[in-house]
């Protein structure tokens, strides 16, 4: 079976026979140095594959200052990074019921996270889910799972280094 071609950020593709795929879905990650948004189409045999992977160095780890608060400076590049995720996530016609969009270590920090969920929410309809790390965790292992399905059989040990925070699955 084909899983499709190989995407490097930046990177879309034209799938090969539209009607065998349903209503595409994606995951933003908001993380401490980067965000990541991976779009997918679900095959009709349940299967996913790739069709779209975006990627924004905002840093955010860097714009939480000493006073717990998430800086201006980056507030708007986070802002700018979704709002062109948003463009993106349209472009594909991701319904907001078929979208997951979390943030981790840097905003699980930043004192006044709730402006950008708020803002996010407002200005661009993304719903932000601040996880908790365990969270971060449960779905990191996931991921690995999900692109290793012969290591479901094994004990595995997953190491997840963030630029926020560190996770040990076992």
């Amino acid at each position: 079976m084909d899983d499709g071609p190989r995407l490097g950020y930046g990177t879309a593709v034209r799938l090969r026979s539209p009607s065998l795929y349903m209503t595409p879905l994606a995951v933003i990650d908001i993380g401490s140095n980067s965000i990541c948004m991976l779009v997918a189409a679900r095959r009709r045999d349940g299967t996913l594959v790739p069709i779209d992977k975006v990627k924004d160095a905002a840093r955010l780890r860097d714009a939480v200052g000493a006073d717990g608060n998430l800086s201006p400076d980056g507030l708007a590049r986070t802002m700018a990074a979704l709002a062109n995720f948003r463009q993106v996530l349209d472009n594909w016609g991701v319904p907001a019921s078929n979208l997951r969009c979390v943030a981790t270590a840097a905003l699980r920090a930043a004192a006044n996270r709730d402006m950008l969920v708020r803002r996010a929410q407002v200005e661009l309809g993304l719903r932000v889910e601040v996880i908790p790390g365990v969270e971060e965790a449960r779905l990191a292992y996931l991921g690995v799972l999900g692109g290793m399905p012969e290591a479901h059989a094994q004990r595995l040990l997953c190491v997840d280094v963030g630029g926020g925070s560190t996770e040990l699955l076992l």
